[in-house]
C-alpha cells in the first residue's frame, strides 16, 4: 500500500524540521511512501528547507507554488500525489513513529481495505503534550463502519490531518478542498464522510496537533467568522441536494451547533462580547434548526465536554461577556 503524504508549508521554517523529520522517522516501509511538501509561497525559509531535504532523501518531493492558502496547496499535493492512500499532515504538527503504519494496518483490516480510517491525537502547546481527544468507541476497532449505521462518524473532528483516504474518494467524486478558506476541512470532510463505503477508527493517538492558544485572539480576523456560515450553509445544501438531510438530521443540527453556535461564538467573544457576528451565528443556527436546544448529542459526552456544555448555556442565554471573563480565568473545552 502507497501511501502519499501532503504537507502544506507556508512560513513553516520554524517548526518545519521538527514535521518532516518525524515523517521521515517512520516505521513504514521508506519505499512505501512519499512526501509532498508544498510550499505555498513562503516568505522564509521553508522553500529552501524542503529543497534540502529533497536532496537528502528522495520521498521528499517539494513543489513551489504562488500562495493559494491551505486549501489550495493541499489540493496540489493531492494533484502531484501517486498514492493509492492520502494522508495530511500540517507543517507546524508532527507524528508519532507509527503514524502511517498504524493507518496501513487499519486500511487493510477489513475486506476490500478501507476508504477511510480515522484515528486520534493529542494536543501539544507549549511543547507540551495534553491529554489526548476522547476515545469515541474502542468497540468499533478495525470493524468496518459506514455514516448509514453509525451517524455519530460525522461528528468526529473535521481535521483532514486525522484522516487516512483512499485515493479514488477525490478522484470519482471530483471533490476537493476550498481555497483561501479559514474552515476548508468543515466544508469536505463531513461529505467523505458520508461517500466513504467503509470507515475504519482506530483510538490510536498517532497525531500531534500544536495549539496556538493566542492565535484565537487575533481581532483583526475576527470578521472572517462570517465564513462559518458560509461553508455551513453550503454543506447544509449539500445534503439537502442528497435529500440525506432527515436522515442526519441529528448530526448536522449538531454541527452547526459546535462550529457555529458555540466554537465560533467562543472565538469572537473572547475578543469581543458585544461583535454583531454574534446574533448573525445565533440567528442562523436558530433559523435552520429551531429545536436546537434539545439536539440529543449534547448529553453524549464523546462529543460534548463539560466546558462545552457550560459554553452552550452561556451562549444560549447570551451572557457573551460573562464567557469571556470565564475564559480569561481557564480554558473550558476539553474540562
Amino acid at each position: 500500500m502507497f501511501i502519499s503524504v501532503i504537507v502544506p508549508a507556508y512560513n513553516a521554517e520554524k517548526w518545519l524540521h521538527e514535521c518532516i523529520d518525524s515523517l521521515l522517522n517512520q516505521k513504514y516501509p521508506a519505499d512505501r511512501y512519499e512526501i509532498i511538501a508544498v510550499n505555498d509561497g513562503s516568505r522564509d525559509d521553508s522553500g529552501a528547507i524542503l529543497d534540502e531535504y529533497a536532496r537528502r532523501d528522495p520521498r521528499v518531493r517539494p513543489i513551489h507554488q504562488e500562495n493559494q492558502g491551505l486549501g489550495g496547496a493541499r489540493n496540489s499535493g493531492i494533484a502531484a500525489a501517486v498514492g493509492e492512500y492520502f494522508a495530511f499532515v500540517d507543517s507546524d504538527d508532527r507524528v508519532t513513529p507509527d503514524f502511517l503504519s498504524a493507518f496501513a494496518d487499519a486500511a487493510r483490516s477489513v475486506p476490500g481495505h478501507a476508504d477511510m480510517v480515522i484515528a486520534n491525537f493529542a494536543p501539544l502547546v507549549n511543547n507540551k503534550l495534553l491529554h489526548p481527544q476522547p476515545n469515541y468507541g474502542s468497540e468499533w476497532r478495525n470493524r468496518p463502519l459506514n455514516t448509514e449505521h453509525h451517524p455519530e462518524l460525522l461528528l468526529f473532528p473535521p481535521a483532514a490531518w486525522l484522516r487516512l483516504y483512499r485515493r479514488d474518494l477525490f478522484a470519482e467524486t471530483g471533490l476537493r478542498f476550498t481555497p483561501r478558506s479559514w474552515f476548508e476541512d468543515l466544508h469536505l470532510i463531513p461529505r467523505l464522510t458520508v461517500l466513504a463505503r467503509n470507515i475504519v477508527y482506530i483510538p490510536a493517538v498517532t497525531y500531534h496537533y500544536r495549539r496556538n492558544p493566542e492565535s484565537i485572539m487575533n481581532s483583526a480576523r475576527l470578521a472572517r467568522n462570517v465564513e462559518m456560515i458560509q461553508v455551513l450553509e453550503e454543506l447544509l445544501d449539500w445534503f439537502k441536494a442528497r435529500r440525506e438531510e432527515n436522515e442526519f438530521h441529528s448530526e448536522l443540527e449538531f454541527l452547526v451547533i459546535f462550529n457555529a453556535f458555540v466554537t465560533s461564538s467562543v472565538r469572537i467573544a473572547r475578543q469581543d462580547p458585544h461583535h454583531p457576528l454574534l446574533s448573525d451565528l445565533y440567528a442562523f443556527t436558530e433559523r435552520n434548526f429551531p429545536n436546537f436546544r434539545s439536539n440529543s448529542y449534547l448529553k453524549d459526552k464523546r462529543f460534548s465536554s463539560r466546558g462545552f456544555r457550560l459554553s452552550f448555556n452561556l451562549i444560549e442565554r447570551r451572557r457573551y461577556g460573562l464567557l469571556r471573563n470565564l475564559f480569561r480565568l481557564r480554558g473550558l473545552f476539553g474540562n
